[in-house]
């Protein structure tokens, strides 16, 4: 697919000069600067869509729907290999034909790339990126080497205690996050019993406490698929599988979520 390297806004034009000269290569870091500095900064409302555990099939789209980016949730396939079922949609053809930046995290299916989805969409893994002025994206993805291995609390506090450090450097107090993470807090407002003991992570859950962002994005549980639960502080937790929705975020940092189906599940 052949990105001409242009700025869209006088913002981006002295990035890119500086861009240019150190990367040979500059069309996924154009588009990026041009979707992120240029639509979202003048946008009262940032409209994403949002899904996960797609599991090579199911891939959602969002007709007429003007985004600024897709959030994917992790295990974007569904075996160690690469399997065609009858509805398989590669998903890397999928995220280059969305037309908008694609920002995922690694889940347990998903040590293997077998498509190349991360070559069209970016691994936020452990990751903060700026996706508006005055919007980030913080990403807790993991996957073993072993296919389906579920980590354990050792295996993400690293990276829990990492995006905080970062956080603190970066990001500054008016400023609104969004937490796109495969692997799901371990909360009082979601419905933790012994059945999903091991799907809910202690080190996820005080990193939302410290960061205290304005929406928690995750998958893992397929129980919990277009449910969404408010806290007391006003973070909104959504778990929209693999059909999706948007997920929209006000000047104010209110996040909302209606799947693409039109309904929305609201939990106490």
């Amino acid at each position: 697919m052949m990105v001409k390297a242009t700025a869209c806004n006088p913002k981006c034009s002295s990035t890119l000069s500086r861009l240019r000269a150190a990367c040979a290569d500059t069309r996924t870091i154009t588009v990026r600067l041009c979707l992120y500095n240029g639509i979202m900064a003048n946008a009262a409302t940032i409209s994403l869509g949002i899904c996960s555990d797609t599991h090579g099939e199911k891939l959602p789209t969002w007709p007429g729907r003007r985004l600024a980016a897709v959030l994917h949730a992790g295990d974007i396939y569904d075996s160690p290999t690469l399997v065609l079922p009858e509805n398989y949609v590669n998903p890397r053809v999928w995220a280059a034909a969305l037309g908008v930046p694609v920002l995922a995290v690694r889940g347990n299916h998903a040590f293997r790339d077998r498509a190349g989805f991360f070559m069209a969409a970016e691994d936020v893994s452990g990751r903060l990126v700026r996706i508006a002025e005055g919007l980030w994206v913080a990403g807790i993805g993991f996957a073993r080497e072993w296919y389906c291995d579920t980590p354990g609390e050792s295996d993400l506090e690293p990276q829990c205690h990492g995006l905080l450090r970062i956080a603190q450097r970066q990001v500054m107090p008016q400023d609104h996050m969004i937490l796109l993470t495969h692997y799901p807090p371990k909360l009082p407002e979601l419905p933790c019993d012994e059945a999903s003991a091991g799907c809910v992570y202690g080190c996820v859950a005080d990193l939302i406490g410290a960061l205290r962002p304005g929406a928690v994005v995750f998958g893992h549980n397929h129980d919990w698929f277009g449910r969404q639960w408010r806290r007391s502080d006003g973070t909104l937790m959504v778990s929209p599988g693999p059909v999706g929705g948007i997920l929209t975020i006000a000047a104010n940092g209110e996040a909302a979520f209606m799947r693409n189906n039109g309904s929305s599940i609201d939990s106490p």
